[in-house]
């Protein structure tokens, strides 16, 4: 099946659209989900012990990451 050039701007017009309403709706769920602590260790172990030792502490860039993070929510 071949789409003309209008259709084409037809579906990309509605996934823009969805994209927005899909980011919504799991910003949603992720803000009212349960928190399993269980599933947090696990992952803070996986990544404790298959990550890679850094030669420093990592400070410095998550202080960056977390500015980052603050100037998103504040959009």
């Amino acid at each position: 099946m071949s789409l003309t050039k209008k259709q084409m701007k037809s579906v990309v017009d509605q996934w823009k659209n969805a994209s927005s309403e899909l980011q919504m709706v799991k910003e949603r769920e992720i803000a009212y989900s349960d928190y399993d602590w269980r599933v947090v260790d696990a992952l803070l172990e996986i990544g404790a012990n298959s990550g890679k030792k850094l030669k420093t502490s990592g400070l410095v860039e998550m202080q960056r990451l977390f500015m980052k993070l603050h100037e998103d929510f504040k959009r």
